[in-house]
């Protein structure tokens, strides 16, 4: 007999990643989203007058009230702002509805999904902002979405010039090396065993403590036009765990000839 799947992660575990995430990192997001707001409130009266001050404290409001109600583990609420997703959010919050016993209520914070929860939170943000025009385009993320990319383009170039190397043997891999070059540009993004529970989800403290690739730079040869791929080992990895870096890795090593996803593939089916 087949074993159900298991059970979602989710708050009510306390001391798990999932509870560590709800409790402390997603409060943190939502307060630096207001703050965002916040510091950007004369350019928004620049641009829009006294429309975008309210605007401003409207959206902080609702912020402030999305946090107030994770904190506190009130039930999830259906989204309100006609949007081209918004029937399908409300769709699947009824279906998290539908398996909960009549006598647990509503779908909380700490007891539903984490990982519902935690996209729930991203598109309440989204809901704020654009429940508050004239202002219904800010991004409270760009700032921080610009920020590590920039950071991440040291890597990426190291990533970029040890694949380039590797085009040239890559024909002569077997499967097994195969493996260890596709699983070396995985280890930054790897939490480390020593990375703080709290930062677990947080992609600066899991790569900060994750062991270096091995064709990342050492701090002598940052900017130099000469460092080879061989020699490129002690750098920590990229301050964060930037999609782009992800991305990356991934379109690089299918550009491969013979890359090892469709080889090992073909492998496996001989």
């Amino acid at each position: 007999m087949m074993a159900g799947s298991p059970a979602s992660l989710s708050g009510q575990d306390v001391g798990s990643f999932a509870y560590l995430t709800i409790k402390d990192r997603i409060p943190q997001i939502l307060t630096k989203a207001i703050d965002t707001l916040h510091r950007h409130k004369n350019e928004f009266f620049e641009k829009h007058g006294e429309k975008g001050t309210e605007a401003e404290k409207k959206a902080i409001s609702l912020l402030s009230k999305l946090r107030n109600e994770l904190q506190t583990d009130k039930p999830i609420i259906p989204f309100v702002e006609k949007f081209v997703d918004t029937d399908i959010w409300n769709q699947y919050l009824e279906y998290q509805q539908s398996l909960i016993n009549e006598n647990d209520g509503k779908p909380r914070w700490f007891y539903s999904p984490w990982l519902f929860v935690e996209c729930y939170m991203y598109r309440r943000i989204h809901e704020a902002i654009i429940q508050s025009p004239p202002i219904d385009d800010f991004d409270v993320f760009k700032e921080s979405k610009e920020q590590n990319f920039f950071e991440s383009q040291e890597s990426l170039i190291a990533l970029c010039t040890h694949l380039q190397e590797l085009r040239t043997t890559i024909e002569d891999l077997d499967e097994n090396q195969l493996k260890d070059e596709f699983f070396k540009l995985l280890q930054p993004l790897r939490p480390h065993s020593t990375s703080s529970p709290a930062g677990c989800s947080d992609s600066r403290s899991s790569l900060s403590s994750s062991p270096p690739p091995p064709f990342l730079p050492e701090p002598n040869l940052r900017g130099s036009p000469t460092a080879h791929p061989e020699d490129l080992l002690a750098l920590p990895p990229p301050p964060p765990m930037h999609p782009a870096y992800c991305c990356t890795v991934v379109f690089l090593w299918v550009q491969l000839p013979n890359s090892a996803l469709p080889k090992l593939e073909q492998q496996k089916s001989s």
